[in-house]
């Protein structure tokens, strides 16, 4: 094919042809010669132009296949191939029309046709490297120096430009030390089929973002919660294989939130015990906290790992998240006296709620809804309360210390089930 072999017509001189000749057709020569010695007298002379006129026609036939081209040899030997069924080089109509079509599609848009071969360790591991010997012998199907020379590349049986073959390629590694032993050089075999280095891809990185998206609370109101929520549960599924077979899995947890194991109640925040809080309000236990809660457990993360963050913005949003939720704060049973509750909350008041401490007053914005609408005494349900007036406050830290974050989620983690 490389043209550097010249195949003469002429390769076998007279004298090689007639030896060959006569090795090959010796008997039948012989034959003829002792049935003339047996002929009568008067018939030798015409029996034997016959015997030597017919075995000079025998000659002549062999002479001209003898010499016949080397090359046309050759070509008719690999045509053997293209026409056995099932054989790798098998090219039977069906494959010159596949090839035919590939061409036009390829003239006609002047783009390059590749063929992607998807999962290919979900085959049948008996079949994996029988599939690469075929996808490689289809590379011989061309003419290498005429492609070279037109195309730059030689072209394959189909005339594919490319072929890719994705797969999980520690997989094939394994399967391949499994059929061939641990020891078997698997670089040195996979590169043969390959012109390029495998492309290692990672979805880790867009599986994150798709968790980020997925979480149910404001990616713009709190980003550094939902942020640290998509990181902990990546870091449940290291693995990435084991991530991709349980992204349903993460889809349940995240999105159906209707399915959400929350014990539901109004919880009244009033507390004789620790004093004067407001009482004509109630929070419900079905809130943003305890889906916060439920994902937690569902993905086996610990409140105290959830926490472990040191960043002011974290826990500034976590603040803000937790909203109405504090008004039960103060009624909780405090044991630390770092973490005791200097603050108190006062009724509802048009859809405001005032948070005191030390003589300071603040008041906080919120939205309610009337429980007992025809009731003499109002009652309300606190639906959300804005925290960001404390936040700014220099009291902050000091009246929301870490300690108090971890109190009132582990209060309301009793409301999961």
């Amino acid at each position: 094919m490389t043209s550097e072999i010249d195949f003469s017509d002429e390769k076998y001189g007279f004298s090689l042809r007639l030896w060959e000749f006569l090795n090959q057709h010796g008997k039948d020569l012989v034959s003829d010669i002792v049935s003339l010695i047996a002929s009568s007298l008067a018939s030798i002379p015409q029996d034997a132009i016959k015997v030597f006129r017919d075995n000079i026609a025998k000659f002549k036939d062999f002479s001209e296949k003898a010499n016949h081209s080397q090359s046309d040899s050759i070509e008719s030997y690999l045509d053997e191939f293209a026409s056995q069924k099932g054989g790798i080089y098998e090219f039977d109509p069906i494959s010159r029309i596949i090839y035919q079509l590939i061409t036009d599609i390829k003239e006609n848009s002047g783009r390059q046709v590749i063929l992607v071969i998807e999962d290919m360790d979900r085959i049948d591991p008996a079949h994996i490297f029988r599939i690469l010997n075929v996808f490689s012998a289809h590379w011989d199907m061309q003419d290498y120096s005429e492609q070279k020379l037109a195309h730059g590349n030689p072209l394959n049986k189909y005339n594919f430009d490319k072929i890719l073959l994705v797969c999980h390629f520690q997989n094939i590694k394994n399967i391949f030390h499994h059929f061939y032993g641990e020891r078997t050089d698997f670089t040195g075999y996979i590169h043969k089929f390959s012109s390029s280095t495998p492309y290692e891809y990672s979805l880790n990185d867009v599986i994150e973002e798709w968790i980020l998206q997925k979480i149910p609370f404001s990616k713009d109101t709190f980003p550094a919660i939902c942020e640290r929520l998509a990181d902990l549960i990546m870091r449940k599924y290291e693995n990435c294989e084991k991530i991709i077979t349980n992204i349903r899995h993460i889809t349940h947890f995240l999105l159906n939130q209707s399915n959400y194991n929350i014990r539901k109640e109004d919880i009244p925040p009033y507390s004789g015990l620790n004093g004067y809080n407001g009482y004509n309000y109630c929070i419900s236990s079905y809130n943003q906290v305890t889906h916060l809660l439920y994902i937690l457990k569902n993905f086996g993360i610990s409140i105290d790992e959830f926490l472990d963050s040191h960043a002011d913005q974290f826990y500034n949003q976590l603040c803000r998240f937790i909203g109405q939720c504090w008004l039960i704060y103060p009624q909780l049973n405090i044991d630390s006296n770092s973490s005791e509750c200097r603050f108190r909350f006062s009724n509802c008041n048009d859809n405001t709620i005032t948070c005191e401490w030390d003589n300071y007053y603040q008041p906080l914005s919120c939205k309610s809804t009337k429980v007992n609408p025809n009731s003499v005494a109002q009652r309300f349900e606190i639906k959300w309360m804005q925290m960001d007036t404390l936040l700014y406050s220099p009291h902050f830290k000091e009246l929301f210390p870490k300690q108090s974050f971890e109190t009132i989620l582990s209060f309301f983690k009793d409301y999961i089930y």
